[in-house]
């Protein structure tokens, strides 16, 4: 039985998989018109983006300033990983993290996108004023 329940498991998130896909399409199409392939696809841009809204989430599930600082030094103490392993770890670890936290992780992403696509021009502005924007740009 054990075995069975594992293979519907799997079964399911086999169906996951392709909303994922399309949930990233829908993302990339939106990015793409609100800041351009310059800044769409400019991947250091790319990378401050989602750590800081990572660590943006992290604060508001209220962890401290000092465990957020402690974890970034740990990660840095060690090399770099394999990134296809890392995102996999992300996405697993995300959804771990909603769950415990009561946030459906669906949902969540789905109003944020509605949110993004309302307010494009005043996300386009704010991603060009933001100070950490024009130094990734500049280096």
């Amino acid at each position: 039985t054990n075995s069975q329940g594992t293979a519907s498991q799997a079964q399911s998130m086999g169906g996951m998989m392709g909303t994922m896909r399309d949930y990233q399409k829908r993302v990339r199409l939106w990015t793409a018109d609100c800041f351009g392939d310059e800044v769409d696809l400019d991947r250091p841009t790319r990378q401050a983006q989602m750590l800081e809204d990572a660590l943006e989430c992290a604060q508001a599930a209220g962890m401290p300033f000092a465990t957020a600082q402690s974890l970034l030094e740990l990660v840095y103490s060690k090399p770099a990983g394999d990134l296809s392993a890392e995102v996999g770890d992300v996405m697993t670890s995300f959804a771990a993290f909603c769950t415990a936290h009561g946030a459906d992780l669906h949902d969540c992403a789905e109003a944020a996108l509605t949110r993004c696509v309302a307010e494009t021009d005043r996300i386009r502005e704010k991603q060009n004023a933001k100070p950490f924007h024009k130094k990734i740009k500049a280096a």
